[in-house]
């Protein structure tokens, strides 16, 4: 619990608070408090002040552009100071290594401005209207825009609300919005805007008999969206936000903060808090969104209009990596005794076993115990409903994964199975491939809940176990496998607890696809922070 408590603290308590590029900072370590202080000059170097209770302060300074010297200086100087237990130096090496990737982090948004685009809309804009059995749409005069709401997220113009003034009455004002996301991310998005039309809220996107006509206007003759140059981005989208502006006005758009890049979400598994259930007591999973094709079509049909607003494909890919901590008891997954099939083998064909190898395990088991995975999530297909509030994305993907294995090894004893006590503790990679499907709901801003079915093909890269499974009616009859399919259903809520903070709550039970009764479950709340610092 000594390692958890000090994971929890790095996590959790660190606070990085800035005072003229003073950053201070606290760690538990060896069950000792120590406070940390850097000062950035205008030098080369960080000075640092390292303080306890009953010692004396340890003040030196570091070189501001090693990243090398900064680590071992701050070792060193907590080692004086009493930081020597077990795995100290790997954890204070670990701790200097996140306080120089957050000064750095938090020092560059001080002094560098990441501008992304201006953003200026017009004073006036065209409305066509859309008649019935007319194929061309035809100009009415001039609105005077008057009000402009936008918000931006995760590459798209999610919502855009627009109120326009009637030129033949000043008593009425039309409110145009858009129909489904617009992509914003790319040199191609941003000549679509010529294609996106924004329709008046009781203006029917499709005219037909019944409506008559329909009012639109043109998202390019609105908005004038010029992306920033930068050295190698690709990118033109600005941070996740919202704001209001009026015509003939022009705002600068700025890029996330270097240090809300990266995100990781951190879970606590309830069901793994006990020590006989191995399902990861701190679990780390940390994935970026890198958008490809943020295109969105209208749908056309009438009929599926009213269920699925927009379609788009490859919208992105996103890199991810999952970390387990596994209480130590637990962290290793005991492999099963071949021989002891062979010598009773029931209802089993032992001929199908593979002769040169002595131990077994099952591909649930190979992923409730795995300590790594890492991959990539692949976008095939993305539609939603902004009206309906909810979204589905279609992805392939595919991990690597680790699994770390302890083998009780066996002796052959007057036909006796025999264990001598010496155990041999080794890893076990697995490919994974998998579609997954997830439906997402966002009833409103602070509040979501997604459904998610990943069906996952594992497969170890391993010549020293057998992989089984069981028939479904016969739990005692095995069948040998190359790999084996894991079907893993998914529901999470996500909770926004401010603007720099997001908690989870999620409920996963994952199982053999031809035997659900091979399953485990998993309980977790969890917490997202960002990797590179910052509160």
């Amino acid at each position: 619990m000594r390692k958890i408590s000090i994971l929890l603290s790095i996590l959790f308590l660190s606070c990085i608070a800035k005072s003229q590029k003073t950053y201070f900072t606290t760690y538990q370590i060896c069950g000792k408090e120590f406070n940390i202080t850097a000062t950035i000059g205008t030098s080369r170097t960080i000075a640092i002040t390292i303080s306890s209770d009953g010692q004396t302060d340890q003040q030196f300074d570091a070189n501001r552009f090693s990243p090398d010297n900064f680590t071992q200086k701050i070792k060193n100087k907590l080692a004086v100071m009493g930081a020597t237990c077990g795995d100290a130096s790997s954890t204070t090496s670990q701790i200097a290594n996140q306080l120089y990737a957050n000064i750095w982090a938090t020092d560059a948004d001080e002094t560098t401005k990441h501008k992304a685009a201006d953003f200026t809309v017009r004073e006036k804009v065209r409305m066509y209207t859309k008649i019935y059995h007319k194929d061309t749409s035809e100009t009415v005069d001039s609105y005077q825009v008057k009000k402009v709401q936008v918000e931006i997220s995760d590459g798209y113009v999610e919502n855009i609300q627009v109120c326009l003034q009637d030129p033949y009455d000043t008593n009425v004002q039309r409110i145009f919005t858009n129909l489904y996301s617009i992509g914003i991310s790319s040199r191609q998005n941003i000549k679509d805007f010529k294609e996106v039309h924004l329709y008046d809220l009781t203006s029917p996107p499709f005219v037909t008999k019944k409506d008559t006509t329909s009012y639109s206007i043109l998202l390019s003759d609105l908005v004038d969206y010029v992306p920033t140059l930068a050295l190698q981005r690709r990118d033109y989208s600005p941070a996740d936000m919202v704001f209001e502006t009026e015509g003939g006005k022009s705002l600068e758009l700025e890029k996330e903060k270097t240090n809300k890049l990266f995100q990781a979400n951190i879970y606590t598994d309830f069901i793994g808090l006990r020590e006989d259930k191995p399902n990861g007591l701190i679990q780390t999973e940390a994935s970026k969104r890198i958008n490809i094709n943020t295109v969105q079509y209208l749908v056309k049909c009438p009929l599926i209009y009213r269920f699925i607003r927009s379609i788009g494909y490859f919208q992105y890919i996103s890199p991810v990596v999952t970390l387990s901590k596994i209480e130590q008891q637990n962290k290793y997954l005991i492999l099963s005794d071949l021989d002891s099939i062979r010598q009773t083998p029931g209802p089993n064909d032992t001929s199908k076993l593979n002769k040169d190898l002595n131990r077994y395990t099952s591909a649930i088991k190979l992923l409730q115990y795995q300590s790594f995975s890492g991959g990539l999530d692949f976008n095939l297909f993305a539609f939603s409903n902004h009206d309906l509030k909810y979204s589905v994305c279609v992805n392939m993907g595919g991990r690597i994964g680790i699994t770390p294995v302890r083998d009780s090894l066996t002796e052959m004893q007057s036909g006796k199975i025999v264990k001598p006590g010496f155990t041999n503790e080794y890893t076990i990679s697995t490919l994974q491939f998998y579609p997954s499907l997830a439906i997402s709901w966002l009833p409103e801003e602070r509040f979501s809940l997604t459904l998610s079915d990943k069906l996952v093909y594992l497969k170890p890269l391993n010549n020293r176990i057998q992989l089984l499974g069981w028939e479904k009616d016969n739990q005692k009859k095995y069948i040998v496998k190359n790999g084996a399919f894991i079907n893993v259903i998914e529901l999470q809520m996500a909770l926004n607890v401010s603007d720099n903070g997001k908690m989870f709550a999620r409920m996963r039970l994952n199982s053999e696809f031809s035997q659900a009764q091979g399953n485990f479950l998993q309980v977790q709340l969890g917490y997202a922070i960002n990797i590179l610092g910052g509160k």
